[in-house]
């Protein structure tokens, strides 16, 4: 995961988030696509993409926007300047990671519950055999 710090110097740097910045102002987004702006960490770059239907990222991926038709506030690109929306990346970015981090926290809680709930079956099923 970036630190803010960053993620605001590698979109700053990136021609990439520019280009997707000046497609984004400029309405080029609004084709029914699903526009992501995101960082791979193999590759330790800021890329690119229009899918189709709703993308999953690999694992190397770090979706820091998404811009689809569908959102209500698609015509806000044309207003924002260059240094909104590298705060604002920062921002949905971390969101994100905190959404993430969040879902596998509750995911290690639900298997440590599972985990305590075998134990305390087993033992109960012990001491019935006594």
């Amino acid at each position: 995961m970036l630190t803010p710090k960053q993620l605001e110097k590698l979109l700053s740097q990136s021609p990439v988030a520019q280009s997707f910045f000046r497609n984004a102002q400029f309405g080029l987004l609004s084709n029914n696509l699903y526009n992501d702006l995101y960082f791979n960490s193999e590759l330790k770059q800021i890329l690119s993409r229009s899918l189709e239907s709703l993308p999953k990222l690999s694992k190397s991926g770090q979706l820091i926007l998404r811009i689809h038709d569908s959102d209500p506030g698609l015509n806000i690109w044309r207003n924002l300047d260059w240094r909104v929306f590298l705060l604002f990346c920062v921002q949905e970015y971390m969101h994100k990671q905190q959404i993430q981090e969040r879902r596998a926290y509750r995911l290690s809680l639900s298997k440590e519950e599972s985990k305590q709930e075998e134990c305390l079956s087993i033992k109960n099923g012990f001491r019935l055999a006594l």
